[in-house]
């Protein structure tokens, strides 16, 4: 498992590139962590059935300030 992301600073690069980073906190609700949890669970059980066709896929919020959370299948890069 690697996290990888971007600071707001990369995402207006003209050529954004994720960082790997080496920590990652999550600032969050009970109510959000079940939300993530219960996504987590989904998209593993996607990657089971579908294994290496699966790529990503991304959290959904109501919130556009919210940060973006997306979920990458290495198996999809062989």
């Amino acid at each position: 498992m690697k996290f990888w992301g971007y600071t707001k600073e990369l995402q207006h690069a003209e050529s954004p590139q994720p960082a790997e980073l080496p920590e990652v906190t999550i600032s969050a609700t009970p109510a959000e962590l079940r939300a993530i949890a219960h996504f987590l669970a989904k998209v593993a059980d996607e990657i089971e059935v579908h294994g290496s066709d699966f790529e990503h896929e991304h959290f959904a919020t109501d919130d556009e300030n919210n940060p973006s959370l997306v979920i990458f299948n290495p198996d999809a890069l062989s």
